[in-house]
Order: C-alpha cells, then structure tokens, then sequence
C-alpha cells in the first residue's frame, strides 16, 4: 500500500513488488508446485501426470488455489487438527503429582515414578510411565511449579526470580593461552577466624596463581585479578568460575565473558579444582598456622609459586614447566614472553 501511495505514476511497480513479495515468501514445496502448474500449461494433462507423477485431482486442485490466492497459496498448510485428544487420567494421580512437585520443590519425572508408582498400587491404579508424568506436568497451566519467595519492603511475597548467567560450552578445549582462565576459593579456619586462598589457572599453558586474603568480598577478588592481568603475557578472552558472590559486582565488572560453573558441578572447573587439591597437599598442610597472618603466608606461597611454575614439570605439558610451555609456544600467539615475577601481597 505504501509503494501504491508514492510511486502511483510509474506503470508496473506495483505489480513487480507484489511478485517480489510473493517470491520472497513461497516455500521450496509452492516454488515446486507453481513450476508443475506451469508445466502442465505447456504440454498438457498427460505429460504432466507421466513426468512427475501426480493425480489429475491433485493437479486441479493446486490450480484453483493459484486461481483463488495466487501462488502464496500454494504453501502448505499446517495439518495439525484444529481438536486435540487430551491426556485423561485419574485426577487422584494428578493430584498426588501436584502434591510431591509442591512438598519436594520440583522434582523431576524420573524422581517422581517411584513415587507415584508406589500410590497408584495402594489404591488400584493404573501408573503412568516417567515420560507420561513429564507431559501431565507439561499440560498444567503452572507446570506444577514452585519458586522460593521473598518479603519486600511493602509486606509482600514475592517471587525470587534467578539472575541468568552465561554457563561454560559443553565441550570447551582451551585451543590458545587465555583462551579460558578458571578461578575458585580455598577456605580455612583457624582458631575460630576464616581465612581464604584465591586461585588462578589458565587451561592451556597450566601456568597457576594464588593469594591468601583474610577478605571474601568481590572487590578484594577483582585486586586479584587486576594484580593476574599485570602478570600475564598473554590476554585473558574468558574467565569462569563457580557462583559464588566473591565472583559478582567488581569481579565481574572487570570481565568481559564471564562463564559460570552449574551449581555443585565442580568438574565443570576441574583444572583449578585439581590446583587447589595440589596447593594444600604441598604448601597449606604444612604452613596452615601461618594462615593467621596472611603477610607471612604470602611470602611462602611467592616462592612455591616461582617453583611451581618455573620448575615443576607437567605430564599434560609433555614433562616441562609451565613457563618453559610458554616459551616454546610463543611463536603461535605473537609477542615474546616477558613475565615478571613479584610477592603475592599487594
């Protein structure tokens, strides 16, 4: 209607742009069936039916919807019945589905069989399957399901809504250095007072970072990684961690792709899970009363860092150091490595 409006003196245009949106938006199947249709124009009933094997009633009818809605019509059409069959089961069922999603905050159709299995025996009934439960809870207008609540500052419930976060590919294979660093926490107690050991590992060249921190606040992890940024040769494209709230506001502020771990799904960070199991069993086992004063621990870890990076040797690396991994790779990422080594405390 538009072209109408303005272009009403040049002779055509409408037409062409009607043909054009008529083309831009037949499906392959219409573009196939208007060509046959044209077909049978040129050389006749018998021909048509011979060549591409279609009914005589076929035919005629695709010409009439052509005739009555030009070649659009030609799409084809969903087939679903406009009146569904519905799933009928006791309601009793139903019910006790309703009941256990409700008492064990949605539980899951595999987890909920059992269950019902168990009902529908005491009372004689029949036990849908684990794929049928999964559909009855689909076919309820809530999908039977809870969310936890919370009081505003009017008085009211409310529905907690959980903030979505970008999770790790499946899959993922860190192909370059900082193609992906991963970060966690260690925590200690001592005489009553927590302790914490912030972690560092980047996948592909193993090379590993840690400070102890009597803090655990995200602006104390954000100096962390500003302190790993200035150390590393290499930039860092992604970053993943748990969900844990160190990792939130000022930490997350300095990241641009920010990946998180599913909850409790630790081997989705295993390379940095792997870290810390080594950084306890061979430095915090043995210096964890100096734990209390982080400025001594600091010191410690600096050189069992230097050591652990420089000189510990790697199966995964072919039996060299991380450092020494770094070296010989730095032809395939460009600059020549100058990293400086510095104490861990700030």
């Amino acid at each position: 209607m538009q072209n109408q409006r303005i272009n009403w003196k040049i002779k055509g245009l409408v037409k062409m742009a009607n043909l054009a949106y008529e083309l831009d938006n037949m499906s392959k199947s219409a573009n196939d069936k208007y060509k046959i249709l044209c077909f049978l124009d040129k050389y006749g009933l018998q021909a048509t039916i011979d060549a591409f094997e279609v009914k005589k009633r076929t035919l005629y009818h695709w010409r009439g919807k052509l005739k009555s809605g030009g070649r659009l019509a030609l799409n084809d059409v969903s087939k679903t019945p406009k009146t569904k069959r519905k799933r009928q089961w006791d309601s009793d069922i139903v019910d006790e589905i309703r009941y256990l999603r409700q008492t064990y905050p949605n539980l899951g159709k595999d987890k909920l069989r059992p269950l019902i299995k168990d009902f529908c025996t005491k009372h004689k009934l029949n036990c849908p399957s684990a794929s049928t439960i999964g559909r009855i809870i689909s076919d309820d207008k809530n999908k039977m399901r809870v969310f936890p609540l919370k009081i505003n500052h009017f008085g009211k419930r409310i529905k907690i809504n959980r903030k979505k976060v970008t999770r790790k590919p499946k899959d993922f294979n860190a192909l370059y250095p900082g193609h992906c660093v991963a970060l966690d926490i260690i925590e200690k107690r001592l005489n009553g007072s927590k302790r914490y050991i912030l972690t560092f590992v980047d996948l592909y060249t193993r090379f590993a970072f840690a400070y102890a921190t009597d803090k655990h606040t995200a602006a104390e992890a954000g100096r962390f990684l500003t302190n790993i940024k200035q150390l590393l040769p290499f930039e860092m494209k992604n970053v993943l961690t748990d969900n844990g709230s160190e990792f939130k506001k000022e930490f997350d502020e300095q990241v641009d792709n920010h990946w998180h771990t599913y909850p409790r799904t630790p081997k989705m960070n295993a390379h940095c899970e792997r870290f810390n199991r080594t950084l306890q069993d061979e430095l915090v086992d043995y210096h964890l009363y100096d734990l209390e004063n982080t400025e001594v621990f600091n010191e410690k870890m600096s050189d069992y860092l230097f050591w652990y990076n420089a000189k510990r040797l790697y199966y995964a690396l072919g039996q060299i150091s991380p450092i020494e991994y770094i070296k010989m790779n730095e032809k395939k990422y460009g600059e020549k490595c100058n990293m400086l080594w510095t104490h861990t405390d700030n």
